[in-house]
């Protein structure tokens, strides 16, 4: 089975905005994610040509506190970014209480789809049996 991550929009985490993928090509970003392979997100967003100034890899599964966004607050206003990049997975742990007020409106996450390029039939198979045998 094989698949693709298609980059679609980033979507603002607490306002009602997003962001075509080419608004933020060469832009300076900050970015931050807790998922298990950070290093493919990084790579995702260098082949959209995002300027990443400094990313910041948590453990998967991280639950985000005050003290980890000052530290990304103060990333941002030190490079003069535009944008403050995550993963989907990650805008879902943020609350407003724990972000500070004058970056909420730069925090954007990006939203991918998952194409199947090859074995779309035998995936088809393995999540029927999986959800045949929760059901029985």
């Amino acid at each position: 089975i094989q698949f693709q991550y298609q980059p679609m929009a980033f979507h603002s985490v607490f306002k009602k905005t997003s962001l075509n993928i080419s608004n933020v090509k060469g832009t300076p970003c900050i970015v931050f994610c807790g998922i298990g392979t950070p290093s493919r997100f990084r790579a995702l967003l260098s082949a959209m040509q995002v300027e990443v100034k400094e990313f910041f890899a948590f453990r998967d599964h991280h639950l985000y506190t005050g003290k980890d966004l000052e530290n990304i607050t103060r990333a941002f206003e030190k490079h003069s970014s535009e944008y403050i990049i995550t993963t989907e997975k990650d805008a879902m742990r943020l609350s407003e209480d724990i972000v500070p007020n004058r970056i909420s409106k730069y925090i954007y996450y990006l939203e991918i789809q998952v194409k199947t390029l090859k074995g779309e039939k035998e995936l088809d198979s393995m999540l029927k049996s999986i959800l045949n045998k929760g059901l029985a």
